[in-house]
């Protein structure tokens, strides 16, 4: 069983990694651009966007521990509705595709 990271790359997502892998978790980083905090850290890389169903179903496993912290951001409006769509669409992605365990 692994632990999934989305956001990776963000500053928030690489300052988990190193807690999680502090605590010695076999870790799955997923984003869509590793940033330079993830460089260097022994984790399985996974470039691709959480709102493709098909991607979520390669990464994640039954068992799996997920920490979901990807996101988009910004601090002058919400960059032509970017913000609405990966909040809205990850959200109805996610249910239907991440597998259930037991």
């Amino acid at each position: 069983m692994a632990t999934i990271v989305t956001g990776a790359g963000g500053h928030v997502g690489a300052c988990m990694l190193r807690v999680l892998l502090a605590e010695g978790r076999e870790i799955r980083a997923l984003d869509l651009d590793h940033g330079p905090g993830v460089e260097g850290l022994s984790v399985d890389r996974r470039k691709g966007d959480i709102r493709d169903a098909d991607y979520l179903r390669s990464c994640i496993e039954p068992g799996d521990t997920v920490f979901h912290l990807a996101s988009v951001i910004s601090t002058t409006g919400d960059k032509g509705g970017s913000c609405r769509r990966s909040t809205s669409t990850a959200h109805a992605t996610w249910p239907p595709c991440v597998p259930r365990s037991g």
